[in-house]
């Protein structure tokens, strides 16, 4: 992190996990990713989507949620979902679906990610 290097990014995020002993310990992780700009960010966490669903879905969907909750981030994560994977496609799909399940009124956010990704 002290030389701005990208590289960090995806091992940082192996580390989430949602048993994790203290929860102030993963926002840290969150915090310090989340310093890079959106696109060199999402770039590297979408990836890592697959992983997160599996070791950490309610990490995972607090990640989402954040990217959600900011425009930038959100437009950015759009237009780099489309050129993503079916794996990936499929994991960020079942925490949208999650998400529109837990918390109603962010349909208004999920739904332009969830046409990239379902466009039927």
């Amino acid at each position: 992190m002290a030389f701005n290097d990208c590289s960090v990014i995806r091992p940082l995020v192996r580390l989430i996990e949602d048993n994790a002993q203290y929860d102030e310990a993963v926002f840290l992780i969150i915090h310090s990713i989340e310093s890079f700009e959106n696109d060199v960010y999402i770039n590297e966490i979408i990836n890592e989507f697959p992983y997160l669903v599996k070791k950490a879905p309610n990490w995972a969907t607090i990640l989402l949620i954040r990217i959600l909750n900011s425009n930038t981030a959100r437009e950015c994560m759009i237009d780099k979902v489309s050129l993503t994977t079916s794996a990936i496609k499929n994991s960020i799909l079942f925490l949208l679906q999650r998400i529109n399940a837990e918390k109603t009124n962010f349909y208004e956010k999920t739904a332009s990610l969830m046409k990239v990704i379902n466009p039927i």
